[in-house]
């Protein structure tokens, strides 16, 4: 918010200004709660998600073993397709599980950034045992052209049908709510659906 900005919405009500990071979204509702005296119910939210992540990390380890997941993102603001890295909200939640983006990913990854953007001479990158695709609205057409590319099909994950879109509205911007929805993507589209995915590095007979 420019400073211009807050001393308009200054006049308006009472304005906190609070710094945004994809990864930082725990903090900053703490911040929140500290601000409207609910600090004692966002702990307990908090808390809560902790448990969660700690039953599923034992359930993913112990159904899936450490499957590589590919988290794309199709922007409709810019034609550029892009892979999330560990710095977007929701590899931080894959990572907070023991589960991780593709190597080669990772050895490519922009630090200062949360996603790369990835060519269809690229296309190699997004190979993983798993992939999630974030279609924001409007970037349909783009989407629909990537996959019509024959480079598309050399995926070894789209060959074995492992490839899910999902709601943008909550895989993009970090809140307790869309961090519990990712999670109820993963249950679904990784766990109930376990018997389709094996790792790369370790197969794993269900």
């Amino acid at each position: 918010i420019s400073p211009q900005n807050y001393k308009l919405f200054s006049q308006i009500a009472p304005t906190v200004s609070i710094n945004y990071t994809e990864t930082g979204w725990k903090k900053i509702l703490q911040e929140i709660g500290e601000i409207v005296d609910k600090s004692q119910e966002v702990e307990k939210l908090l808390g809560q998600y902790q448990q969660r992540i700690e039953k599923l990390r034992l359930a993913f380890a112990q159904k899936l073993g450490k499957p590589e997941i590919s988290v794309m993102r199709f922007p409709s603001e810019i034609k550029n397709t892009q892979f999330l890295n560990q710095l977007s909200f929701p590899v931080s939640i894959l990572e907070e599980l023991n589960l991780s983006i593709p190597f080669a990913q990772r050895q490519v990854s922009n630090s200062k950034v949360s996603y790369d953007n990835v060519s269809l001479e690229r296309i190699n990158l997004l190979d993983a045992d798993a992939m999630f695709i974030v279609i924001d609205p409007g970037s349909e057409g783009n989407f629909q052209k990537y996959k019509n590319n024959p480079l598309w099909q050399t995926l070894d994950v789209v060959r074995k049908d492992r490839v899910y879109t999902v709601d943008s509205g909550y895989w993009i911007s970090g809140s307790i709510l869309s961090a519990n929805a990712i999670l109820d993507d993963l249950v679904r589209y990784l766990l109930e659906a376990s018997a389709k995915l094996s790792t790369s590095s370790q197969r794993v007979t269900l």
